[in-house]
């Protein structure tokens, strides 16, 4: 009986502990983004928190100096303004804090994300898709994290029809009123499955190409793009672990009894598994073998455990 009282202490002793040193180790305040971000979107309207502090033995999460603004028609005021909040924490919440938590400790410090738009990726020896963060977002993102991301980064999602982009499994990523080329793919459990960047190499206007999320890329990356070849492409990337050509239609919805044959493009892929990269290289007919003809790339990112040899 006396050793099961002691196990029972022991653990309570240990709890304690943890419950005393969590506030310490859990940056609630590097969530501030996020949490104002999900406000923002909740309320429609632009919402500031000072500091964050957590209490696990008082319960609550405090926030300073909170302001919601008004509707800018009415008043630049804000509609709100308090000195302190406290909060509830529920276990998302608690999930999403814990999550920081662990991306900041010492083990993932040196795996710092791969933001491609801020360094030369295809310069970088040794990386993998699940390093690569494109305007923040990245691959095992939920569609909610992603969603705070592009709030956050003042961007919208878009469908295929230009509509705002809630439950769809492809969306793409718009800035100002343009489509800037990315695209996110969301799985069945709501998770970031794959990215793809995309660029048109003919006949691409000046306003076109500088809004164009591939002219941040730099270096090696950015050339691929600017100069494609075969050779530029064995020259910037390891060699392939597989190859494939095949005819894609240009647009789903055509209606051949109207409008004639399905205009086609050839699309070859270029698949490299280590790095968790696809290459797509769309060309013009009737042509598929000339560099000339080449139209559009496409990178996506996949998980590499995808991609089969």
């Amino acid at each position: 009986m006396s050793r099961t009282i002691r196990k029972i202490a022991v653990a309570a002793g240990i709890l304690i502990l943890l419950l005393l040193i969590l506030p310490f180790v859990m940056p609630v305040n590097s969530c501030r983004p996020l949490i104002e971000s999900q406000a923002s979107a909740a309320l429609s309207r632009s919402v500031r928190i000072g500091d964050l502090s957590l209490s696990i033995l008082r319960g609550p999460l405090s926030a300073e100096n909170l302001s919601t603004a008004d509707d800018p028609r009415f008043s630049t005021s804000p509609l709100l303004r308090c000195a302190g909040l406290l909060a509830s924490l529920s276990a998302e919440t608690m999930g999403i804090l814990s999550t920081s938590a662990a991306a900041r400790s010492p083990q993932n410090q040196a795996q710092s994300p791969l933001e491609i738009t801020q360094i030369d990726l295809f310069s970088v020896k040794k990386w993998n898709s699940m390093q690569v963060s494109v305007l923040g977002m990245m691959l095992g993102m939920t569609r909610r994290e992603t969603l705070m991301v592009v709030l956050k980064a003042g961007l919208r999602l878009d469908d295929d029809l230009g509509q705002g982009c809630l439950k769809e499994k492809t969306c793409n990523v718009v800035e100002g009123d343009k489509y800037n080329g990315m695209s996110l793919v969301y799985g069945e459990d709501e998770i970031l499955e794959k990215i793809r960047i995309e660029a048109r190499i003919r006949h691409v206007s000046r306003e076109e190409r500088s809004g164009r999320l591939v002219s941040r890329f730099q270096g090696e990356t950015r050339r691929l793009f600017e100069s494609y070849s075969d050779s530029v492409r064995n020259q910037v990337l390891e060699p392939i672990d597989a190859m494939w050509v095949g005819k894609m239609k240009r647009f789903p919805d055509w209606d051949p009894r109207s409008a004639g044959p399905h205009p086609l493009f050839h699309r070859r892929g270029y698949q490299y598994k280590k790095h968790g990269l696809i290459l797509y290289v769309d060309l013009h007919e009737p042509d598929p073998q000339s560099d000339d003809d080449i139209e559009k790339l496409t990178l996506e990112f996949v998980p590499p455990k995808t991609l089969s040899r």
